[in-house]
């Protein structure tokens, strides 16, 4: 009977320690997924965004996206651009695609385009990484 017991509680404990473990290897997967999946995610969130210094990129944010300026940090170099993203000062870097392309493939880095899609403006498009 003790024996029925110990075998018992041994599947109760092995169970309910399976289950603990998927939950939090389920948590930390989805803290890992970016939040920010679309330009209207972006614009409907109060999170900064990054642009290069001096492009018309803050004119475009601005007065056609309707973006509230204290939202917005300009960067200058790629290196401002990396150490934003990895610091979370901003969540997404928005700019022109080109720009974005080359910092991309210049650096090998772990980010990607989420949105391709943002609008055009001057002939130029605009992409967004994170």
């Amino acid at each position: 009977m003790i024996l029925f017991w110990l075998v018992a509680v041994l599947i109760f404990t092995s169970s309910y320690t399976a289950s603990l473990s998927s939950i939090i290897i389920a948590q930390q997967q989805q803290q890992q997924t970016p939040t920010i999946r679309s330009f209207q995610d972006l614009q409907n969130s109060r999170l900064h965004i990054g642009c290069q210094e001096g492009s018309f990129t803050l004119d475009f944010l601005k007065n056609h996206s309707h973006i509230s300026p204290n939202r917005l940090i300009q960067l200058d170099t790629d290196k401002q651009y990396v150490d934003a993203l990895n610091s979370n000062e901003v969540a997404s870097i928005i700019d022109e695609s080109p720009y974005i392309e080359t910092f991309l493939t210049s650096l090998g880095c772990k980010y990607t385009i989420v949105d391709s899609n943002i609008g055009y403006f001057g002939g130029f498009s605009f992409v967004s990484i994170v």
